[in-house]
């Protein structure tokens, strides 16, 4: 093995991977979800899907990962949901409430 220095590889090394996923029309979409209104929400119909076709699981998965990139990198918490006609549904995570001490 040699040693070297990587300023001397300027320009030779390659990047990893593949640039990320940018949708400027669903990162507005995330961004106007108004956490005042409880349920705000809205359907991608980018994403709409048809549950019988045989690869209907993978583009769930694809656009669900993509919506939540998008959101990730927003900082913005988000929960996906699909009807049952191939809609995908994207709202806001509603905050946990506590849970009530029991008294005794």
């Amino acid at each position: 093995m040699a040693k070297i220095n990587l300023s001397d590889l300027v320009g030779e090394l390659k990047g990893r991977g593949r640039a990320p996923y940018e949708n400027p029309a669903l990162e507005a979409e995330i961004k106007e979800l108004d956490p005042a209104i409880d349920g705000d929400a809205f359907v991608c119909e980018l994403a709409q899907g048809n549950p019988d076709d045989e690869d209907y699981t993978n583009h769930k998965a694809m656009w669900r990962g993509r919506a939540e990139k998008i959101a990730e990198k927003n900082n913005i918490a988000i929960s996906v949901q699909w009807t049952s006609t191939g809609r995908m549904i994207v709202s806001l995570v509603k905050p946990k409430k506590a849970k009530a001490k029991k008294s005794r």
